[in-house]
């Protein structure tokens, strides 16, 4: 069972009138076309070969396998969805999926109102559908996540046009655009173990409503047991927690808070989903980025109250023996996962330094590693004094984003004991020519990892809207035109990866809709090299290891030339970083 793309007959049995969720009536969409398709994952799924093996054909079984909305206007439908119910603290008084259902073993979003939207929603989620850039935005962030954040991202599967404009009051402004449908796989959310208590359906008996959440809720937990047994369904709980705790962890670090931390934005194997909340911070100061949750760097408190409120169900429906030490073990387990935070944190603050994984792993694990985690904590509640709000834009911190400024000359005052720290570690077990290279590789590094995306701010939303050309009504958009919006706009904004080859120092990104590859040079020459990422077209998929550094002849805006006479030349988005600090040029 894989949690973040169920197959269809595992949906049908999670996900079922029977089982307490709701079923929707759906008309197909004539107008209808994919306007964007996602290579990378599309042979993830097992209806790729089913359907032909080609991009062509699996695009059409997309559309007419999603191609709908819902049906308002009679009583005739083209299909049945299924808006899911889960709890999780995220919904507020919503039942589940307010503007997605689940129809033919996809989960299709910007559908329409479900029956599971509370009344007291807001404007932007209770109109049911989803705009061309807001589908854009959320793509191009689970991509950017799905590359750098150490338990990756719900994908998106495909983008489909509607062929129809919509509007909606927000306020005094009328807020208008293209309405799509964000395909995605079936996933079983965290949440999904969990009751929606503040949802009332209205025209419905309030206690029988709740004993059919109760129930659901155990219909969850015994499906999933039934696929995996009960111990690897705690298992599974156990390694959730964990790698949560280090995607929170590499979010708050690298600034790129999710924006909607609960469980019902997280599927059941950590993957994140549901990106419209997540924006880039200038800093790691204490900012809040939604109305009613803490401010970043708060996730240990996040974490404790989530496994609380889980626990609390698995101890009711759980079936092992020995329950009775089910508590002893979470109370063992929560300290684990908090320190897993903690570890976590410290590692990225080092990797913001320069050190690659390897590196600053062996650090926190040598015999000076207490002292390393005092220095990182002091340097860290130097950022932490810093406290505001995004809500209506991202103001100048008032402490100072200056990380990279670690190896300078003269380093900030608040990193100098950092700046000792490690020149002392590496310095005793090097020559100090050998040390000061590696200084200078730390040096690159850092710059290129620890700079903000300014570009994903959130008072630059509107400019995505723009470069897709969103408010022409006699504009049809292209395929080609969305999938270059996407990759220059993932290009831009990546500051990390998976790859840390020895020496090498990172210095952009290159992607087009076939494949990726991370740009590298060398610390002693402006050669450039490049590591592929995923291909849709070889059999270097993304799978994460150690590749082969290729040589790169020549690098422009919109092409990698290779030197090896067997490889062809790339073509596609390319973006090369130049010197320490680069200025982001707007959407083009």
């Amino acid at each position: 069972m894989n949690p973040s793309f169920l197959s269809t007959k595992q949906a049908e049995e999670l996900f079922s009138e029977l089982a307490g969720h709701v079923p929707v009536l759906l008309r197909r969409v004539s107008d209808a076309r994919v306007i964007w398709l996602n290579n990378r994952v599309m042979r993830r799924d097992p209806m790729f070969r089913s359907c032909g093996g080609t991009a062509r054909d699996y695009g059409r079984h997309i559309l007419m396998s999603c191609g709908y909305a819902i049906n308002g206007e009679s009583k005739r439908e083209c299909a049945v969805g299924i808006a899911d119910r889960y709890g999780g603290a995220g919904i507020g008084n919503n039942g589940g999926s307010g503007r997605a259902v689940i129809v033919n073993g996809y989960s299709v979003k910007g559908i329409g109102r479900t029956p599971l939207l509370s009344l007291s929603g807001d404007d932007w989620h209770t109109w049911g559908g989803a705009f061309l850039d807001e589908c854009v935005r959320e793509t191009i962030l689970s991509e950017i996540v799905d590359a750098e954040f150490p338990g990756g991202a719900i994908p998106t599967i495909a983008i489909i046009d509607t062929g129809r404009r919509a509007e909606w009051r927000a306020g005094k402004r009328v807020i208008a655009g293209r309405c799509c449908l964000l395909v995605r796989p079936c996933m079983l959310r965290a949440a999904h173990f969990e009751r929606a208590p503040l949802f009332v359906e209205y025209d419905a008996d309030q206690r029988k409503a709740g004993y059919r959440d109760v129930m659901r809720v155990r219909h969850t937990f015994d499906v999933v047991a039934k696929l995996l047994g009960w111990r690897r369904l705690c298992a599974m709980f156990r390694r959730f927690w964990m790698v949560w705790a280090e995607q929170l962890a590499y979010a708050f670090v690298h600034m790129l808070p999710h924006g909607g931390d609960t469980t019902s934005n997280i599927a059941f194997d950590g993957r994140l989903l549901d990106f419209g909340g997540m924006v880039a911070v200038p800093s790691l100061g204490r900012i809040s980025i939604s109305l009613g949750f803490p401010g970043c760097g708060t996730g240990i408190a996040l974490l404790s109250q989530s496994m609380r409120v889980q626990v609390a169900q698995l101890l009711r429906y759980c079936e092992v023996e020995s329950r009775e030490e089910i508590p002893r073990e979470v109370a063992r387990l929560m300290i684990s996962v908090k320190e897993r935070y903690l570890v976590s944190t410290y590692r990225e603050l080092l990797r913001l330094g320069g050190l690659s994984r390897q590196q600053a792993a062996g650090a926190l694990a040598c015999e000076r590693a207490r002292e390393l985690m005092a220095v990182l904590g002091d340097a860290l509640a130097h950022y932490q004094r810093d406290r505001f709000a995004v809500f209506d834009g991202t103001p100048t911190p008032r402490v100072e984003w200056e990380f990279w400024k670690l190896w300078d000359s003269r380093p900030p005052v608040h990193l100098l004991r950092l700046r000792r720290w490690l020149e002392s570690y590496y310095g005793c077990s090097m020559a100090r020519p050998d040390a000061e290279r590696l200084f200078a590789v730390f040096s690159e590094r850092s710059a290129a990892i620890a700079e903000t995306r300014s570009e994903l701010y959130i008072e630059r939303k509107g400019e995505l809207k723009l470069a897709l050309n969103g408010g022409a009504s006699d504009l049809r958009i292209t395929e080609e035109h969305v999938d270059q919006i996407i990759s220059e706009t993932i290009c831009r904004n990546r500051r990390d990866g998976m790859y840390e080859p020895d020496g090498l120092i990172p210095c952009g990104y290159a992607r087009n809709s076939l494949c990726a590859y991370s740009l590298f040079r060398s610390g002693t020459s402006d050669d450039v090299r490049a590591i592929m990422e995923w291909s849709a077209v070889s059999k270097e998929t993304d799978e994460r290891g150690d590749k082969e550094a290729l040589m790169v002849s020549s690098v422009t805006s919109d092409g990698i030339a290779f030197r090896e006479r067997n490889r062809g030349d790339f073509r596609g988005a390319v973006w090369l970083r130049c010197g320490k600090i680069q200025s982001r040029a707007q959407w083009a």
